[in-house]
């Protein structure tokens, strides 16, 4: 156990000001990280224990104790409504909590610390891709998909869907082109969902209308936890 230095407080604190990004973790020192249950003890604790451990954690700096948490990679979950969005995020999550819309969700997939996230608030407040403006409730969700590394696009694979697939993909190609970005550019996964029911589009159809620069393509069922970790696996090899 070693005693934190000046450099290093200073550093804690500024990190719990900044928010839960950087924020450690140190079960031994009695520290917990932001996302933990017991996050709220973090801000008065952290400064009042006596001792900090550099060994119970593997993100810590030698030269003064403590390092950054890496920072969380933002995937954003994108489809038409009633794709499986939030039934494809549960799927992934240890714990198979009940997934809300607009919040984020963190996972650990190959050692990478994931936040995952969708809107329902694009769902609930329907336009177009050609509309001049976006209803205000679902700015926020869109300033949300400007942030995100890759976008894991879910699919409902029943063919009366497709044209609401296709309407999708082109909102979410114009929302990216109002802040800057080019989907293009952006890795993506299709996520065939629904491939257990009836009346189901062929691939090639599937793969035919939705598309973009750099995709990938996964079946799945969410509903049983099929596929769902394995699109996030192709979206991190793309990143």
């Amino acid at each position: 156990m070693e005693q934190p230095d000046d450099a290093a407080v200073d550093w804690l604190r500024g990190m719990w000001d900044v928010g839960p990004k950087y924020l450690p973790r140190c079960r031994d020192a009695g520290l917990w990280c932001s996302r933990c249950a017991d996050c709220r003890r973090l801000g008065g604790a952290i400064l009042r224990t006596p001792h900090w451990s550099s060994d119970c954690c593997a993100g810590f700096d030698k030269a003064c104790g403590l390092r950054r948490i890496v920072e969380d990679l933002p995937i954003y979950y994108w489809g038409a409504p009633g794709s499986g969005r939030s039934t494809s995020i549960q799927s992934v999550l240890p714990d198979k909590s009940i997934v809300l819309g607009d919040r984020k969700y963190f996972i650990q997939i190959s050692s990478r610390q994931l936040s995952l996230e969708y809107s329902s608030a694009v769902s609930k407040f329907f336009y177009a891709a050609a509309d001049v403006d976006r209803p205000q409730a679902v700015i926020p969700a869109l300033e949300c998909l400007c942030k995100a590394i890759g976008i894991v696009f879910v699919v409902d694979s029943q063919q009366p869907r497709l044209v609401h697939n296709v309407g999708a993909l082109a909102r979410l190609r114009e929302d990216l082109r109002r802040c800057g970005r080019d989907l293009d550019e952006i890795p993506v996964v299709f996520q065939l969902n629904k491939r257990d029911l009836p009346g189901l589009a062929p691939n090639e159809v599937l793969r035919s209308a939705l598309h973009s620069g750099r995709c990938s393509y996964v079946d799945s069922v969410a509903s049983r936890g099929e596929g769902t970790r394995e699109a996030l696996e192709h979206l991190l090899g793309m990143i």
